[in-house]
C-alpha cells in the first residue's frame, strides 16, 4: 500500500503550490506588463480612469493566463513565441492606468513605482470558463502588486480605491473602511492589528510608517 498523505500536508502544499505562482504572476507584471504597456497607446479604447479626483489615462496589457491562475506571458497575440503552448489558456485584459496627471495645466507624477491596475477583463470568448480559482489568484495578485507599487500613503489609498475593498479572514473591507483604519492608526487611535493582512496591506502601512518616522 502505498504511504498515506495527511489531509494538512496536502492543503499546505497546494497553499504552497498557490503563492508560487501569485509571486510569479507579480514578477511578471513587473517585468513583461511594463514592457508591453510602453509599446501601447494611452487613452483610446482603454478610456481614462478618474482616482481620488484625478483623472488617469488607461492602456491594455494582454496576458494568457493557465486555468490554475499563472500568467504565462504578457503579450500581443502575434509576438507570442512559437514554442509557448497557449493553448488551454484564456486571454485576459490588464487594464493599467499612468502613473501622472494633469492638474492646473502642469503634470504631476503620481504615487507609484510603476503602472497600477485598475481592473481586469476576460475575453468575452473565455468570460464562461473561467473558473472562480482562476479569477481568485488573479484578484490577489494584482492586489498585491497595486499595493506593493504604492509609494505613499495616497498611491496606498490610491490602490485601495481601484480595488473596491479587500476579503479579510472573516470579512469583506470596502476601500472606505479601509482608509479610515489606516488614517486611525496613522493618528494613533487604533492597532496596527485592525489592519488585515490580505494583499500585504498590513506590511505595507508598516513600511509607510517606518519611512516616516525616519524622516
Amino acid at each position: 500500500m502505498g504511504e498515506t498523505i495527511h489531509p494538512e500536508l496536502l492543503e499546505e502544499q497546494e497553499k504552497q503550490k498557490r503563492e508560487s505562482i501569485i509571486q510569479r504572476n507579480i514578477e511578471k507584471m513587473n517585468t513583461e506588463m511594463g514592457k508591453l504597456i510602453l509599446e501601447e497607446s494611452w487613452g483610446g479604447n482603454a478610456g481614462s480612469v478618474v482616482v481620488r479626483g484625478k483623472k488617469y489615462n488607461c492602456a491594455g496589457a494582454n496576458a494568457y493566463v493557465a486555468p490554475n491562475g499563472e500568467i504565462k506571458i504578457f503579450s500581443n497575440i502575434q509576438n507570442i513565441p512559437s514554442d509557448l503552448d497557449i493553448t488551454d489558456c484564456i486571454r485576459v485584459i490588464f487594464r493599467t492606468r499612468s502613473n501622472s496627471y494633469v492638474e492646473n495645466e502642469k503634470f504631476h507624477q503620481g504615487n507609484f513605482r510603476k503602472f497600477p491596475i485598475v481592473n481586469i477583463h476576460y475575453s468575452v470568448r473565455d468570460v464562461g470558463e473561467v473558473s472562480s480559482e482562476t479569477k481568485e489568484v488573479l484578484r490577489e495578485s494584482v492586489e498585491r502588486y497595486n499595493i506593493n507599487e504604492a509609494i505613499n500613503f495616497e498611491g496606498l489609498y490610491e490602490a485601495l480605491e481601484m480595488l473596491g475593498g479587500l476579503q479579510g479572514s472573516e470579512r469583506f473591507f470596502p476601500s472606505a473602511k479601509l482608509i479610515n483604519l489606516i488614517e486611525r492608526v496613522r493618528a494613533g487611535k487604533s492597532s496596527l492589528d485592525y489592519i488585515t493582512r490580505r494583499g500585504g496591506l498590513r506590511d505595507k502601512v508598516q513600511e509607510l510608517l517606518s519611512k516616516k518616522k525616519s524622516k
